[in-house]
């Protein structure tokens, strides 16, 4: 885990491009968390129902690459496909990359250098480039992963502050692994 490309994040004969510091923002009700505690005035900056999910942005000759780091609510990576990319724009701190299907807002600021190698990066592909492509993913799928998913514990813990629920009933809707590391945060805010 964590914001860093390792090798193991790589699929065969990809290599990493560039590196930024970038959110990306997300919708909280698609994602499946509950709303974000504190963000009553979210409306003000355009993000009401949204969340920013801080981490990297890697650029690899491949994909884009969003990793955010462990204080989100959500974990994992997610993967932008260069061949899928329609277009990249930009405005006031926003980075807009769509695909034929959905629209993709990071915040990065200082981007232009991002911007050009990414767009130098989607039109090197050629269609035999992209025939190449789908044949390594289809083979590797394990290395895309799942995508972002939502981390239990922070998710319960952001509900207690927004809703006032008590450890006890937090504790109810958790199991496992979620449960324990729950229990471990929970005692050390309270020492």
């Amino acid at each position: 885990m964590g914001m860093m490309l390792k090798s193991s994040d790589l699929l065969p004969d990809e290599t990493k491009l560039m590196t930024k510091g970038a959110n990306l923002i997300v919708s909280v009700k698609e994602s499946g968390l509950t709303r974000f505690a504190g963000d009553k005035l979210f409306w003000i900056t355009g993000m009401e129902g949204k969340e920013a999910l801080g981490g990297l942005v890697h650029l690899t000759n491949y994909r884009l690459i969003f990793k955010p780091h462990m204080v989100n609510r959500l974990h994992g990576s997610h993967s932008i496909f260069l061949p899928n990319i329609q277009s990249i724009t930009t405005g006031f701190n926003r980075l807009y990359v769509d695909t034929e299907l959905q629209r993709f807002t990071f915040v990065i600021w200082f981007r232009t250098a991002f911007i050009e190698a990414t767009q130098k990066a989607v039109n090197s592909f050629t269609p035999t480039n992209i025939e190449a492509l789908k044949r390594i993913v289809t083979s590797h799928p394990g290395i895309i992963g799942p995508g972002l998913q939502k981390c239990a514990t922070l998710e319960a813990l952001n509900v207690m502050a927004s809703t006032g629920m008590r450890i006890h009933e937090v504790l109810e809707k958790l199991s496992g692994t979620d449960k324990n590391i729950f229990l471990e945060i929970i005692t050390l805010l309270e020492k």
